[in-house]
């Protein structure tokens, strides 16, 4: 484990950083930093994936049917989105960071975010009617985490580093998680740098056969 200065994101104060390098099964490593601040009590952690990029991005879908779904281990990279069909949600690509955690987990953490930036589109300005909206909506992760019905939810990551545990060796032969691979549009590529690290690459070539 190594440790280093770091900064608390809640209040400001200095704070000690771990940070570690651990290996999950089916994924394989990713790199783990804690933040734990002794002035106000704040802690938080960021995972990041260990190994390189993903030649296409994935898309998981997983069809959250009993407990055992709900306690599925979740990576949930710093650069995918998450989607729930039935709360009419997606998040923005990159939202709440990257999480090691379960399917449970990664709801309660939606919820806490929502919840957090709802107190600014909710506030006392906010009409009755806007309210009893919001209040139904956030209702409806009480029926998610009951498992009132069978829900879906899916991670889409462009650099596909996003991961959802199997049930079975493979998991084409869990029939509650498919895993769809496609291009990255030249966009994408753009956008995370890779544009850039393969024309590196391809320069770097060069100069080994001008060598």
């Amino acid at each position: 484990v190594m440790t280093f200065p770091g900064t608390c994101h809640a209040c400001g104060e200095d704070a000690e950083t771990r940070m570690f390098v651990t290996k999950i099964p089916f994924f394989g490593e990713v790199i783990v930093m804690s933040n734990s601040c002794d002035k106000c009590g704040c802690k938080s952690s960021e995972v990041k994936p260990g190994g390189g990029v993903s030649e296409k991005g994935h898309k998981i879908r997983l069809n959250v049917t009993d407990e055992i779904d709900m306690n599925r281990d979740v990576i949930k990279s710093d650069s995918s989105s998450v989607a729930i069909p039935a709360l009419d949600l997606t998040t923005s690509l990159g939202a709440m960071g990257g999480l090691v955690t379960t399917v449970e987990g990664l709801l309660k953490e939606i919820e806490k975010t929502m919840k957090s930036t709802g107190r600014f589109q909710i506030g006392d300005s906010a009409s009755d009617d806007d309210k009893e909206k919001w209040n139904e909506w956030f209702g409806k992760f009480t029926d998610l985490f009951s498992l009132k019905e069978p829900f879906l939810i899916e991670l889409d990551d462009p650099l596909g580093h996003c991961f959802v545990t199997p049930l079975e060796d493979k998991i084409e032969d869990d029939d509650r998680l498919t895993v769809e691979e496609y291009e990255r549009t030249p966009e994408q590529d753009l956008e995370y740098g890779i544009t850039q690290m393969k024309l590196n690459q391809e320069l770097e070539a060069k100069d080994d056969i001008d060598a």
